[in-house]
């Protein structure tokens, strides 16, 4: 059992909510000192009940930490983003045993990740389906051979590796379901995916470009990109690199979702639940 479970579990859901909102009514803003509180709180508890367990403790969050920076870095998501989740990971390190009927303790955050991924996944493809059939029908899009082609051949090896898991037997039929829904939305970001980032940049003048915005640098002159070394992630490097690039303006993403809101849910749901792919089987 992990010490103090109801307690961390007020506390994650306390601050992911407050950086939630945060993120929706400031403009993805997330104070910075709220973030730093959040994983503070969740080193202290752990230095303090779980000295003993250091890998769930501190070293598993520490690998969620680097990896949700490279992504930071990369302009996938949010600084806060990375904090939150790092954060939830050092107040609930792992899921009770009973929970899961697993004979270890099972890394809490993994499924957080999961099913708040389910949940982004989810909303974009409702976003974005009705999108693209509109822009279809009306003749505005016009899908290449080559795009075609690709996409074909990927969704032919899919269906046969889903076909090959199908036939572990300890597989239930909602797991299934859900690697389903997998398929389609790799299939449809595959497919769609200039179209769905295009949507959610703007073109805006280099004096409006700050800090921590990101860069659609495949949409800009890669010879520029090149020559300037210019990077998704804005910092003071970047930003000077910017200013002597004599660019008037650059293509930035100004649009992205606020991804917040769906840790926040993925979160609730993991606390309820647990583990959204073993609660389907049954475990």
């Amino acid at each position: 059992m992990l010490p103090y479970f109801e307690l961390r579990a007020a506390i994650a859901i306390a601050f992911t909510a407050a950086a939630t909102y945060y993120d929706l009514a400031n403009n993805k803003n997330v104070p910075a000192i709220l973030l730093y509180a959040f994983v503070a709180i969740g080193v202290l508890f752990n230095l303090a009940t779980l000295s003993g367990e250091p890998v769930y403790a501190f070293a598993i969050p520490l690998a969620v930490f680097a990896m949700g920076f490279l992504f930071y870095r990369s302009g996938l998501f949010g600084s806060a983003d990375a904090y939150t989740f790092t954060a939830i990971s050092l107040l609930i390190p792992y899921a009770n045993k009973q929970s899961y009927s697993l004979g270890t303790p099972y890394p809490f955050i993994l499924s957080v990740i999961t099913a708040t991924t389910f949940l982004f996944g989810i909303a974009m493809l409702a976003k974005f389906i009705p999108y693209i059939v509109n822009r279809i029908k009306t003749g505005g899009l016009k899908l290449s051979n080559e795009r075609k082609l690709s996409t074909a051949l990927m969704a032919i090896a899919l269906v046969l590796l889903v076909y090959t898991i199908s036939r572990i037997p300890f597989l239930a039929g909602g797991q299934l379901v859900l690697m389903a829904f997998v398929i389609v939305m790799v299939l449809f970001f595959t497919l769609f995916r200039d179209e769905v980032m295009g949507s959610f940049v703007d073109e805006i003048a280099i004096s409006r470009v700050e800090n921590e915005d990101v860069l659609a640098i495949e949409r800009m002159n890669q010879e520029t990109v090149k020559k300037f070394k210019l990077q998704p992630y804005v910092d003071e490097a970047v930003m000077k690199r910017l200013q002597e690039s004599g660019l008037a303006t650059v293509p930035v993403y100004t649009k992205l979702p606020a991804f917040e809101p769906y840790i926040l849910i993925g979160l609730a749901i993991t606390l309820v639940i647990g583990d959204v792919f073993f609660f389907l089987a049954g475990l």
